[in-house]
């Protein structure tokens, strides 16, 4: 199972910096990533915080809390630029390592640290508009922490380029308890 650690970017332990900077480098160019070109323009210290997945203290996985000011002040995007190296992926739908839901644990520390700063919203985001495996997702992580987030039925602007419609109208995922800050695009 994944150890894992959410910290204030400040707080991240330089050799975990170091690490996912490698991580990171080695992303961009291998380019094998679908999504490698998001990783150019990742700097750690413009995140909130960032959360780590251990293996024996190496960061075998990735993501931030991030905030900018497209989003304006308290929102933050969750699970942001999550990443998980190839020796602790599993294929299929599964989305498990050895058994475990992996993300659950980043899911629920990262839920927690954006109601330390009293966050008016938070969501998380993804570029597919299937929602099928992403509501049955939810369901299985709400029913385990006891939370309440909701997967969109349409997809919103998440970003400022109107020009970059695949890459900036997203599915978000977030509490169903809230009120979405972005415009949407149309029904998913």
């Amino acid at each position: 199972m994944l150890d894992i650690h959410t910290y204030k970017t400040i707080d991240l332990p330089k050799k975990y910096r170091i690490q996912i900077q490698e991580i990171q480098d080695q992303i961009i160019n291998d380019k094998e990533d679908e999504y490698w070109e998001n990783y150019e323009n990742f700097y750690l210290f413009e995140q909130a915080a960032v959360t780590v997945g251990l293996v024996d203290d190496d960061v075998k996985a990735f993501c931030s809390v991030f905030n900018n000011n497209f989003y304006g002040p308290d929102v933050y995007r969750i699970l942001n630029r999550l990443y998980f190296t190839k020796d602790i992926r599993e294929s299929g739908s599964t989305k498990t390592y050895k058994g475990e839901h992996r993300t659950f644990p980043m899911i629920q520390q990262q839920i927690e640290f954006v109601n330390s700063v009293n966050a008016k919203f938070y969501f998380i985001s993804r570029q597919r508009k299937n929602t099928r495996w992403f509501k049955y997702f939810f369901n299985k992580y709400n029913n385990t922490y006891n939370n309440n987030l909701i997967v969109s039925d349409k997809q919103y602007w998440v970003c400022s380029n109107k020009n970059n419609s695949y890459g900036c109208c997203q599915t978000i995922i977030y509490p169903e308890d809230k009120q979405i800050p972005f415009d949407s695009v149309h029904n998913v």
